[in-house]
Formats: C-alpha cells, structure tokens, sequence
C-alpha cells in the first residue's frame, strides 16, 4: 500500500554502518529528526515575533505522550517523522527560487510512506498562495505519474483498509485528531478534543482565503505553516476515512 524507497535506503544506510540493524539507533534517528522538526517550526516562529509562551502549544503538541510513545518506534517513526520532515523542508523549499530542490523532496516525501503523497497538495497550496501558477503543473505531473507507477506496482498485502461509510465516526475521528491533546483525559475531553479540532480547521480556512484573497504579499510564515498544516489535515482526513469503519479513532501516529 505504501512506497518506502526511502525508509528502504535508511536501513540499508544503517546495515552497512553497523553489520545489523539497531533499533535504539533508529529510535534515537527519529527523535533527532522530530527535533529538526521543532526546530524548523521555531524558524518559522520567530519571524511572527511574538512573545515565545506562544509557541509552548507546538511543542506540547509535538512532544505529547499520547503520541511520543509510538510515533518514534523504528520503523513506525520512520514512516511518519521522516515523511512529515521531507514535506516541510519541501513546503519550506517551494518559498524560494529553488524549484528542483522542490520537487525532489516533494518525491523524496512520495516515496516514504502513503501519506507523503499529499506533499505535492501542501507543496501546490504554497505555490497556489503565491500566485504561482507554472510549477503546479509540474506537481500535477508528478502526481499523474505517481499514480501510473502506483497503479502497475500495486499489490494488496496485510490487513486492508475498509472505508467508512458513517459520517458521526469520519467527524468525531477528523476534528478529535486535530485536536487530539485533550483525548488522554475522560470521554468529556473528547467533545472537547473535537471542539478544539474545528477551531484550528476553520481558522486555516480562514486564514487561506484571507491570505490568497489580499492585494499585497502574503508574509513567507503564514505560506509555510498553512501549507504544512495542509498536509497534517489531509493525513488525518485519510484516517479518519480508512480507520472510523468500526468505531472513532482519536489516538494514532
């Protein structure tokens, strides 16, 4: 179901290094790269210039148990932290004049996990905010021929997805993701987990149409984060449509 040329060429990285495969090696490679990625999100922060209490909700969201505990399992936290790195360094890439440097970490992203498909929608959405209409057709490219290849390699294994039908369960599971740090507490802190998902949705909504729709330049920060939030939302989208068949999902990778 999945490409993962990447994760692929890090265990072999990784064999040829050690004679083996060290799982604490790659657990400790996926908490740098989860580092990284705070890192990056505090360079995108500092150009909001507000005081830094604003940017403790980042990193409780990024460092919560809930998710910590399993997101940087060995080869589960190279599918997820690896594949959510290459999409912001891509993301963060499609701001500059550095298109080839774009588009490989956008295929880079694709062919590290199912979900780095959506690179090349969070990657068009920066270049759709930025009024620069060219390079999307390379990504719809690209994306034509990622299905093609997608297509002729398919080969159904392990268990299958089942696509939910229920709309109470895709709502509950979407919102409750999004706003998934209230869901360790009580089923209360679900509504409330939930509430907090449609708040942080409506205001990239928001904050899309209000920033595609103003005359004069949109701010490089407001393109990268709502990009990159574009990527989480349609991630999560796909859970919420594969894995509610049977019942909410609110904790996940």
């Amino acid at each position: 179901d999945h490409f993962v040329l990447v994760l692929r060429l890090i265990f072999i990285v990784f064999y040829s290094i050690f004679g083996y495969l060290p799982i604490d090696g790659l657990i400790y490679f996926n908490i740098v790269q989860l580092l990284l990625i705070q890192y990056l999100f505090y360079l995108e922060f500092k150009k909001l210039k507000l005081n830094i209490l604003f940017f403790l909700p980042v990193i409780v969201l990024n460092f919560q148990p809930q998710y910590f505990e399993v997101s940087t399992w060995a080869s589960g936290g190279l599918c997820h932290i690896t594949t959510s790195l290459l999409i912001f360094l891509a993301v963060k890439l499609s701001i500059t004049r550095k298109y080839f440097s774009t588009y490989l970490f956008t295929v880079l992203s694709t062919l590290t996990f199912g979900s780095g498909l959506f690179a090349i929608s969070s990657v068009g959405l920066s270049y759709f905010l930025q009024k620069k209409y060219k390079p999307i057709l390379i990504l719809v490219l690209l994306l034509i021929i990622y299905l093609i290849i997608y297509k002729i390699n398919y080969s159904p294994s392990g268990r299958m997805a089942e696509f939910s039908t229920n709309f109470y369960n895709i709502f509950v599971t979407l919102f409750g993701l999004m706003g998934g740090v209230f869901s360790i507490f009580d089923k209360n802190g679900i509504f409330l987990s939930v509430g907090t998902g449609i708040f942080a949705f409506s205001a990239f909504v928001f904050l899309s149409f209000k920033s595609f729709f103003r005359s004069s330049s949109i701010p490089s920060e407001r393109i990268v984060l709502l990009s990159y939030f574009s990527y989480m939302a349609a991630a999560i989208f796909l859970i919420a449509f594969v894995r509610s068949s049977t019942g909410t999902v609110i904790v996940g990778r």
